[in-house]
């Protein structure tokens, strides 16, 4: 075990998505739909390759900082609504969640050469209430921030960080304070937040969903009950609401 930050597959894929065009981005969603394996495959040798990464007595944060809604100007309005409180999703029955921590830097380590936020600032963590409890991770995509695809893959870079044994060990003890359920399986959120409907970014919604439910389901056929992969929901907010809560967009898994 070793505090040197390692890159992974997925990682690297991240990056590369990063520089393309929307058209480009699509483009991809659409091929690696086709070809799942792919990406399953990236999932797996991150894991992997996680599991040498040990630093479970340090938190997620420098020490004496104080929680802060994200400082992208077109989260802070989502973000604000999320931290006050307990939010249902409307269209997912009996589904409820509350926010633990923002801004998780899951690789940091003291002197280690983490990466900041884009190569992984976690925009929320989040538990939804037992039984089973069930841990969170959450991405933002608001105004025209980035779009499904790119949301997905960052989702699934940070899932591969996080859900090793060292790393859910530091999670339980420095974000949760509870012990969480053997095998442990997370959520995640890919969260839309005052989106043009009508822009070429959000026509790769649909092919998310239809990447996102190809995925799953290989990544559940490979790993069986091994895996660290609970629900992906897509979830939109959009004008403040005097309720708590917010739309599902689509779901898969779980």
């Amino acid at each position: 075990m070793a505090r040197t930050v390692p890159e992974t597959a997925l990682s690297i894929r991240y990056k590369r998505i990063k520089g393309m065009t929307v058209a480009e981005r699509r483009d991809e969603c659409e091929r690696l739909a086709r070809c799942s394996s792919e990406l399953v495959d990236d999932f797996l040798r991150s894991l992997d390759a996680m599991r040498a990464f040990e630093n479970r007595d340090e938190g997620f944060h420098p020490p004496g900082r104080k929680a802060n809604p994200v400082d992208r100007p077109g989260t802070v309005r989502c973000m604000k609504f999320l931290m006050a409180g307990p939010v249902s999703v409307v269209g997912q029955k009996g589904y409820s969640f509350r926010i633990v921590d923002t801004e998780i830097a899951p690789l940091r380590a003291r002197n280690a050469g983490a990466p900041r936020s884009g190569a992984g600032g976690i925009d929320y963590v989040a538990i939804v209430e037992g039984p089973p409890v069930v841990p969170v991770i959450g991405e933002v995509k608001a105004g025209n921030d980035g779009d499904a695809f790119y949301a997905f893959v960052q989702l699934l870079t940070y899932l591969a960080w996080m859900c090793p044994e060292a790393q859910l060990a530091r999670a339980t003890t420095h974000l949760f304070r509870q012990s969480l359920p053997s095998p442990t399986r997370w959520d995640l959120h890919l969260l839309l937040c005052d989106r043009n409907k009508r822009s070429a970014k959000e026509r790769l919604v649909g092919p998310t969903e239809e990447l996102a439910q190809r995925f799953s389901q290989e990544v559940r056929f490979r790993m069986a009950e091994q895996t660290p992969l609970g629900r992906i929901l897509c979830l939109r907010m959009g004008e403040m609401s005097t309720k708590r809560t917010i739309e599902l967009v689509w779901a898969c898994g779980g």
